[in-house]
């Protein structure tokens, strides 16, 4: 069915989903549910709505930004889709990598492989991960990816990230729509950062934030823009060539129209596309397919992601296939705000 039919029929339960995750964050703010305060400065990168927004790659960002200001950070995950259950599962000690996509979930793994040197970690409850990063690795800052919701750990900047194509959208609490929160949470966050195509929709932006400083809601905003991307060889993932000629692409991400509409804008010829849900485990029938796909249509080649890259390890795949990197670019405003916490927390 229809996700846009299922948000309608049951949008009646959004005010009391809505008002079990505002008393939820009550008992956190007033100790009623215990929170755990580290001794070393803690980011936290979320989302107020479901699905991808881009945290993956402002986490590594955040990672190489604390790396550079002489840090040693550790990126924290839950480890979604993993089937790792320990309390605290290594992903990385940021000189071997112990799990597999399987294990740990695919942005982790990602996360892993692209912060070589930055142990990574996954655990439910992210206060076990949190200490063992801490007293065992040595680590003196703590990202936590995708933790917006996830209160048992106070941190010291708490960021939030908006797809700026999705401003426009009817926004309502799940299950009648795709906010896991009401707009109220956001008065927990320090920042919010807009992703995805931000210079096509800045009136979007401007209006958000205007309805949000309606609700009495003022904060910083920034703007994540992909820096320049590179095609990369599958199997050695060595920048090869430029992006060009006829390909068909796929993908298994939060939010695959995003990727489409990406390379569409290159000028890449698009011969074909598949999308597949987020986090999905490929099969050798959806290898065969896509290769049937590419050669129905004639491509040169099959394109994906980077976190895609990290599902496929190990198969076998008889026609070329490359994959699209890029890192973000969020100017000095971002890194100031970032180097401004850091400091705060030095001091207390």
């Amino acid at each position: 069915m229809n996700k846009e039919i299922l948000f309608k029929i049951f949008r009646p339960l959004s005010p009391i989903y809505g008002g079990m995750m505002k008393l939820r964050e009550m008992a956190y703010q007033s100790s009623i549910l215990p929170v755990s305060r580290m001794e070393v400065p803690v980011i936290s990168v979320g989302n107020l709505s479901m699905g991808g927004t881009g945290k993956t790659p402002l986490v590594i960002y955040l990672a190489g930004l604390m790396k550079k200001l002489s840090l040693k950070p550790a990126v924290i995950s839950r480890g979604y889709k993993g089937r790792a259950s320990s309390k605290v599962n290594l992903v990385s000690d940021g000189k071997t990598i112990f799990l597999s996509a399987e294990d740990c979930g695919d942005e982790p793994r990602l996360m892993a492989e692209k912060l070589p040197g930055i142990p990574v970690l996954t655990g439910k409850k992210r206060k076990y991960p949190c200490r063992y990063a801490i007293d065992k690795l040595g680590c003196n800052s703590l990202i936590l990816d995708d933790a917006f919701q996830h209160l048992g750990v106070k941190r010291d900047l708490d960021l939030v990230l908006f797809n700026a194509d999705s401003l426009a959208q009817d926004m309502r609490v799940f299950p009648g729509g795709e906010l896991r929160e009401g707009f109220s949470a956001l008065k927990r966050c320090d920042a919010i950062v807009f992703t995805g195509e931000v210079d096509k929709y800045l009136a979007e932006i401007k209006s958000f934030m205007q309805k949000l400083e309606d609700l009495a809601i003022s904060r910083p905003h920034f703007s994540a823009r992909p820096g320049v991307p590179l095609i990369c060889n599958f199997k050695t993932g060595q920048p090869e060539g430029e992006l060009k000629g006829r390909v068909a692409a796929f993908c298994g991400i939060g939010n695959p129209e995003r990727f489409r509409q990406y390379l569409v804008g290159t000028g890449l010829e698009l011969a074909g596309f598949r999308a597949f849900p987020d986090h999905h485990r490929y099969k050798d029938g959806d290898i065969a397919a896509l290769e049937n796909m590419a050669e129905k249509h004639g491509a040169d080649y099959l394109l994906t992601t980077e976190k895609d890259r990290v599902k496929l390890h190990g198969r076998k795949f008889n026609l070329h296939i490359k994959y699209l990197s890029f890192e973000l670019e969020l100017g000095e405003g971002f890194d100031s705000l970032v180097r401004q916490r850091l400091e705060l927390f030095r001091q207390s």
